[in-house]
């Protein structure tokens, strides 16, 4: 249970504590890695919801990152799932909640990574943000990109990519947006699940991150509305708008 805010008691009743709890998300059944809800602290959040990854740590050079109740800001240090490498066989779907601009204070700069592998072209996969805001599933070197909607707010975003014939895929719950591409070469397996924050020239940006999720299957796009609506109720108990 996690207490997401207190509001004052009513004045009939001074004693009474008023909570409201985070509900749980509902995930789509099947295959999920892991799900990982970032806020309070590094601690609170580590746990991942369920699957084969374990927790992340804290890695990298540089500041640590900074937590408060609803998201996680990385401006040095990166998340990540220490020894844990793509799955060898199947399609994977990432989805990420992260705020369409730079965190206050960071420059405003720098392609932004969410969720997925770094690395050469050719082995990096995962969802991006591009310094003109136009969000992007990056998978073996192909962007596929659909642009900034809504300004500086938080958003949920997901890529998929199917291993069998090289397609790729961006969808926006929120607008219905979508863009396909195609992989030539097949993604080489293995990697460190990397799930926030800046790491070489290529992925400089500091981030600011919500949630995230993989799964290791192609996720429909009803799922994804469904998957959405569930986040859009829960999150916004805490004060998040996606």
């Amino acid at each position: 249970m996690t207490i997401i805010k207190r509001f004052a008691a009513p004045a009939a009743f001074p004693d009474t504590l008023i909570l409201d709890i985070e509900p749980q998300v509902a995930y789509p059944a099947g295959n999920l890695l892991g799900a990982y809800r970032f806020k309070r602290s590094a601690k609170a959040s580590a746990a991942p919801k369920a699957g084969s990854w374990g927790a992340f740590d804290v890695s990298g050079a540089g500041d640590e990152p900074k937590w408060d109740a609803a998201s996680v800001v990385c401006t040095g240090q990166i998340l990540a799932v220490t020894g844990q490498g793509l799955p060898n066989t199947g399609n994977l779907t990432f989805a990420a909640v992260v705020r369409q601009a730079y965190p206050d204070g960071s420059p405003t700069t720098g392609t932004q990574f969410f969720i997925g592998r770094t690395g050469a072209a050719a082995q990096t996969i995962g969802l991006i943000r591009g310094s003109g805001g136009t969000l992007a599933f990056t998978c073996g070197g192909v962007n596929v990109g659909i642009p900034a909607d809504g300004g500086d707010r938080f958003e949920l975003f997901l890529g998929t990519y199917n291993r069998a014939t090289g397609a790729t895929s961006i969808y926006r719950p929120r607008t219905k947006t979508s863009a396909a591409s195609t992989v030539t070469a097949e993604l080489p397996s293995g990697g460190t699940v990397r799930l926030s924050g800046p790491a070489s020239s290529s992925y400089a940006g500091h981030t600011q991150q919500v949630w995230n999720c993989c799964y290791n299957r192609l996720l429909t796009t009803a799922e994804m509305d469904d998957l959405y609506a569930s986040l859009q109720a829960s999150l916004a108990v805490g004060g998040v708008e996606i």
